[in-house]
């Protein structure tokens, strides 16, 4: 009896050892294996971000039916409005399933690190919430995928109707951009007699803008920058950092490659904002010297908090470039625009106009190309919405930086 025990007791362990070797020889590599081959075939995979989850890989759940339709109506249970919803591409039906996870750092990293760039390669949005203007939904596209659509999503995003402040992103090269909507308006350019430290190439008179355009939320960033160009010239460094050390023409080579496929665009092009579009985005309706009022030192804007402007009271000299969005943004959800880098804009530097203008864009020619918003080198008065400054299109500072617009091409 205690031998046929033995026997079975041995039967069971030989079996178990079996069942381990399998497990670990064949069962899991090939779940891995196949894994992997799912997720590098994927050809739409959708990313949701709200405030109520921070981030939210969303694709079929095991066991629902694997095809695009089973993403669509989970965007949809996750409030996300019907019309922002698209469905693209043939091989919609054979979208697989991959395990879903709510954790950003963990669950879309890992996807997104198990993928080459042979696999996938831009981002590009195809929705916005309406009442929650952080909401953002993206698609994945491989880079067999019709060149078209990187046209098609920038239309897709940021045509159409908006609002001020509203929100839109493209990702490229694994770096995202977000932009922030400015409606065509008007608005008083300069600043007023009675303004302190103003000078005298500050004539306030009166502008028109006449179309929208978008305009990044924050200054470019190091991150950004080497996305595009595989370079970091900055002297501060910090994937979160504003790049430093370009010059106007460093930019329009960025600009050159964003641009690259301009017939592809839809009727939009990349571009640093005019001189006007700057304050104009910068004010977001305000005529005081600062979107928040008429005091700095330091405490909503990265200057030099030594010299204050409408306070005695001295503040922070950080003595160094902040990370983007260390400072309240303005109503219209621009961060930085006020202190931290200057920042170029299209126009030659000059004189304004003696009246009102429309679309300005500069004079013509000259010797200096404009920068704006201060820096953290600066003294709080340089922070003012309308101070001006200029330098060569050479010039590389390590207080000096940019921000991109993307603005229609249709008349």
């Amino acid at each position: 009896m205690s031998l046929f025990v033995n026997l079975l007791n041995l039967k069971a362990r030989l079996l178990a050892l079996l069942a381990t070797f399998v497990l670990v020889a064949w069962v899991l590599p090939s779940l891995a294996l196949a894994q992997r081959a799912n997720l590098a075939t994927i050809p739409f995979v959708f990313l949701v971000e709200t405030d109520a989850h921070k981030s939210e890989v969303v694709s079929p759940q095991p066991g629902a039916r694997n095809d695009i339709g089973a993403v669509c109506e989970r965007l949809k249970a996750l409030g996300v409005p019907e019309g922002r919803i698209e469905e693209r591409g043939s091989r919609a039906d054979k979208a697989s399933r991959h395990p879903d996870n709510s954790n950003i750092e963990e669950g879309f990293k890992a996807f997104a690190d198990s993928l080459t760039e042979e696999d996938f390669a831009l981002v590009y949005p195809i929705g916005r919430g309406t009442e929650n203007k952080d909401t953002k939904v993206s698609y994945y596209m491989p880079l067999d995928a019709d060149p078209d659509d990187f046209g098609k999503s920038v239309a897709s995003e940021f045509g159409g109707s908006h609002s001020a402040g509203d929100r839109a992103t493209l990702t490229v090269n694994g770096a995202e951009f977000a932009f922030r909507y400015c409606p065509a308006g008007s608005f008083q350019m300069g600043s007023s007699s009675g303004e302190g430290g103003r000078d005298s190439d500050e004539t306030q008179h009166k502008v028109t803008l006449t179309k929208g355009f978008w305009l990044m939320e924050t200054e470019l960033t190091q991150k950004q920058w080497e996305a595009l160009m595989n370079d970091n010239p900055s002297n501060f460094k910090g994937d979160e950092l504003p790049v430093e050390q370009i010059s106007w023409n460093d930019c329009q080579k960025l600009i050159e490659k964003l641009n690259a496929n301009s017939s592809k665009l839809s009727g939009w092009k990349f571009e640093l904002p005019t001189e006007a579009q700057w304050e104009y985005a910068c004010r977001a309706g305000t005529e005081t010297p600062f979107f928040w009022g008429s005091s700095l030192n330091g405490d909503k804007a990265n200057c030099n908090g030594n010299y204050p402007y409408g306070t005695s009271i001295k503040g922070k000299y950080l003595e160094k470039t902040a990370p983007v969005k260390s400072y309240d943004s303005n109503k219209w959800g621009f961060y930085d625009m006020c202190g931290n880098v200057w920042e170029w804009c299209k126009d030659w530097y000059g004189d304004y106009p003696s009246g009102e203008a429309t679309d300005p864009e500069g004079p013509n020619a000259g010797s200096d190309r404009v920068f704006r918003g201060g820096s953290w080198y600066f003294y709080a008065v340089f922070c003012r919405s309308a101070k001006r400054q200029g330098s060569i299109a050479d010039g590389r500072y390590l207080n000096l930086g940019a921000r991109l617009a993307l603005v229609s091409t249709s008349n």
